[in-house]
């Protein structure tokens, strides 16, 4: 279940980043509105901790400006410390 709300907010950020170009956007929105309309279907035979998930997955997409990303630091030049290649 982690892993599908990580792959949830890259989709929302990604579809609102004003750098994404807009056929990317468009695409992305698709998604969006295709998994929101799987999601409906499966909350209602979901029970438990799956349902709460489904319904967290839904109450994210209502707003996904709050939708932030892990970013990442980019690796420094060159190779890693130890790997000589001699």
């Amino acid at each position: 279940m982690q892993t599908e709300q990580v792959l949830l907010t890259y989709l929302l950020s990604t579809s609102i980043d004003d750098n994404t170009s807009y056929i990317s956007k468009a695409v992305l929105l698709k998604s969006i509105a295709d998994l929101k309309s799987w999601i409906v279907e499966k909350q209602k035979t979901a029970t438990g901790e799956y349902l709460g998930h489904l319904l967290l997955a839904l109450e994210r997409m209502k707003s996904p400006e709050k939708a932030k990303p892990t970013l990442h630091l980019e690796a420094p030049p060159g190779q890693p410390i130890g790997c000589d290649n001699d």
